[in-house]
Formats: structure tokens, C-alpha cells, sequence
């Protein structure tokens, strides 16, 4: 350990070279392979550091990490029958047991969160290029809602015929808001929340949509005046 006051190595080493006449080494580069690398707030995350899925067992007060990826894993979501959980990785749509055991990528590739059909057969997700649904096999996948040019939040009915989402119809922003929609794409979507941007985009916002088992929507949203 140095002495209060005294100049750390790097500095004690430019020293000795400029009083032996040479020039100082410069410092290393620090190199930043990641796009969040300053997520800690402190900044410069260490090379090879990831986001795990952990379970907290609130009676034991207890956590436990289910996964151990190469990838960043994040936004987890339980099975209806709580066995299972569903998340996205940068490596593609991953199931894995509740007790952390076989952790299985059904669908690779770029995921949004994935939301589990009340029967537990079908996940629902946002990809690429729009919303889809696929099986809990990683089979069957298709694109759903292909009506809203841009869907933020999205949950399935009780009875998994339709989804509450919010988005964006036609690409029309006088069109943005809260929807009710068949998930078979028959029918008209029906709008739940009737606010209009004007010409003013950017004053209405819409948080995060939650139904309840009879069906009711919760929301928040606020409007700037």
C-alpha cells in the first residue's frame, strides 16, 4: 500500500522516465465492448459481465440465480402453473424450470418480453419486425396484429382470444392508444382509450397495460398540457 499523499504507480513511473530523460509510457486504452457499459453508474463494466434471472423467496429471504448464460437475460415471466419461466436473451427466446434446470432456447434470435398464454401453451413476443406468437415447443411461430405499425405493451385476454396492447394503428398518431384486438386478426380492433396527439406528438403517453382474470384493463397514463 502507498502512503497518503503519495503519487500512485502509474505516476511514481512517468517520473522516473522524464528524470532519466525519456518519455512516459502512455496509459493503456480502455477498451468498451458493451453498449450499456455505464448501466452500474459507476461506468466501465468489466469485460465478460452479465444480467442473470434470480429467484428471491421472500419467507426464506433467500436468492438464488436460475441462469448462468453467456448472454444478458432479462425480462422474466411465469408459467400459469408456475413451473416454468419464460425470458429473453440476447441468445433468443429462452424456457427454463422454476427450480433452474434446463434452460432451452425455443426461438434464437432478437426477443422482446415474452407473455405466456393463460393455458400455457403459446408465448407471445416482440420481434424484429412485429408481434408473434409461438409454442412453447418453439414451433407454429407466426406474426399476430400485423394492423399496428409499432405495438409497446402487450397481454393476452383471460381466455386467450385477444390481446390488450398498446400501439399504434395504421401508423396514424391520432390512432395511438390502449386496444383490444381478436389475436386471429379477424375483426376491428377496438379502442379502449380515446386520446388523440393533435398536431402535437409526443403529449400523451401510455404506461404498461395489465388484465385482470374478469377481464378488466389497468393502465396508467397522463396527458401534458
Amino acid at each position: 500500500s502507498s502512503q497518503a499523499g503519495a503519487p500512485p504507480p502509474e505516476g511514481e513511473a512517468a517520473e522516473a522516465a522524464r528524470e532519466g530523460g525519456g518519455k512516459p509510457n502512455p496509459p493503456k486504452p480502455i477498451l468498451i465492448d458493451r453498449y450499456k457499459f455505464k448501466q452500474d453508474g459507476q461506468g466501465y463494466l468489466l469485460s465478460g459481465r452479465r444480467s442473470y434471472i434470480y429467484l428471491f423467496d421472500i419467507e426464506t429471504k433467500k436468492l438464488e440465480r436460475l441462469t448462468s448464460g453467456k448472454w444478458d437475460e432479462a425480462a422474466p415471466s411465469w408459467s400459469p402453473d408456475g413451473m416454468r419461466l419464460a425470458y429473453a436473451s440476447n441468445e433468443g427466446l429462452m424456457l427454463v424450470n422454476a427450480d433452474g434446470s434446463q434452460a432451452d432456447c425455443i426461438r434464437p434470435g432478437p426477443v422482446g418480453a415474452p407473455i405466456w398464454s393463460p393455458d400455457g401453451r403459446h408465448l407471445i413476443f416482440a420481434g424484429a419486425a412485429g408481434l408473434y406468437e409461438v409454442g412453447v415447443d418453439g414451433f407454429g411461430e407466426r406474426e399476430v396484429l400485423t394492423a399496428f405499425n409499432g405495438i409497446f405493451d402487450y397481454s393476452y385476454s383471460p381466455d386467450g382470444t385477444q390481446l390488450i396492447v398498446n400501439g399504434d394503428l395504421n401508423s396514424d398518431l391520432g390512432n395511438y392508444g390502449i386496444y383490444r384486438a381478436n389475436i386471429d386478426g379477424s375483426g376491428t380492433p377496438q379502442r379502449l382509450i380515446n386520446v388523440t396527439y393533435n398536431s402535437f406528438p409526443g403529449l400523451f403517453s401510455v404506461g404498461e397495460s395489465f388484465v385482470s382474470p374478469d377481464g378488466l384493463v389497468l393502465t396508467n397514463h397522463h396527458v401534458s398540457l
